[in-house]
């Protein structure tokens, strides 16, 4: 998760730095493809993945649908802690490419990163296992039908359908949007690890509250307490202090609505189907790929809140 997720809950700093020096004579939307289809390409081959998860294990696809195979009881405060590698990739990286940038240039930048990730996916695929008793089993499209006949797994899937649409706006947008407000760009280019490293509350707390009271429960309250955040700070906020204490709450209440998303996929699934429908896996998969690959494509007018 800090090698994959960590690197994309980076990419407001990424369209800042194109925007302002590579491809600045290009508009917001379409700077937007790159970061859009980053997440898209991350998603999008998850029905692959999935299936030779369930044939093979997960050496040969590293997936987030892991530990969902270990736990049951305390599953979600198991995922969140999985999920909070995103979290300290999101603070670690950052800091990595605004260090780095100005000394050794956006190339070099980018090796010595990708360097790292390379080195962390390789002893991931030393180290990771599965509870699970893995066969190949043959394709059958009814595995990817199934699920539309379930109404609990329909429903889940329509909330993610405008979750993810919004969630991830703020994630792109917020170091351009508080630079035209006035703050300064190297202070808000500090608001990508601030708000990752709130999420890291966001991302376990909920978690481990959600195995006592429901995760649902959980999920329901804190993507409220979200869009209450961003219409009474975001939108409105003006300033400095407006911008780092949205980045601070956003980070806290989003966390559970990425956190725990593969945790109650799990919950409503067969542990044989694990892979099959998590690691926001086969249909729902397609669902946050191309919401959040759009979400950030976001014109002008509306990034600044006009």
């Amino acid at each position: 998760m800090f090698a994959s997720f960590g690197w994309v809950n980076c990419i407001g700093l990424f369209q800042a730095e194109y925007e302002t020096n590579q491809l600045k004579g290009y508009s917001s939307s379409d700077v937007a493809w790159i970061t859009s289809l980053e997440f898209f390409f991350m998603l999008a081959l998850s029905p692959v993945a999935g299936k030779l998860f369930d044939s093979y294990g997960p050496r040969v696809p590293i997936v987030i649908g892991s530990p969902q195979t270990w736990f049951r009881k305390k599953r979600g405060i198991a995922g969140g802690l999985v999920i909070t590698g995103s979290s300290l990739g999101g603070v670690v990286f950052p800091l990595i490419v605004q260090h780095l940038m100005p000394k050794v240039g956006f190339g070099w930048t980018m090796r010595i990163c990708a360097f790292l990730i390379l080195a962390l996916l390789l002893f991931t695929v030393v180290t990771i296992s599965s509870s699970m008793n893995h066969s190949p089993r043959p394709f059958n499209l009814v595995d990817y039908i199934r699920p539309l006949r379930e109404p609990n797994f329909v429903t889940m899937s329509a909330s993610c359908f405008f979750l993810y649409w919004g969630m991830f706006v703020p994630f792109d947008y917020i170091v351009l949007n508080a630079v035209h407000y006035g703050m300064s760009p190297y202070t808000a280019l500090s608001l990508v690890p601030i708000m990752n490293g709130a999420s890291f509350i966001g991302r376990t707390v909920p978690n481990y509250i959600a195995d006592k009271l429901g995760r649902f429960n959980v999920t329901i309250v804190m993507t409220a307490l979200s869009a209450v955040v961003v219409l009474a700070l975001w939108l409105p906020g003006r300033g400095d202090g407006a911008f780092i204490s949205f980045a601070v709450l956003f980070g806290i209440t989003s966390g559970a609505g990425i956190g725990l998303g593969p945790v109650l996929i799990a919950s409503i699934s067969p542990i044989g189907y694990a892979c099959l429908r998590t690691h926001d896996d086969k249909i729902l998969t397609y669902i946050y790929s191309i919401f959040i690959c759009s979400s950030d494509m976001v014109p002008k007018e509306t990034r600044h809140c006009r």
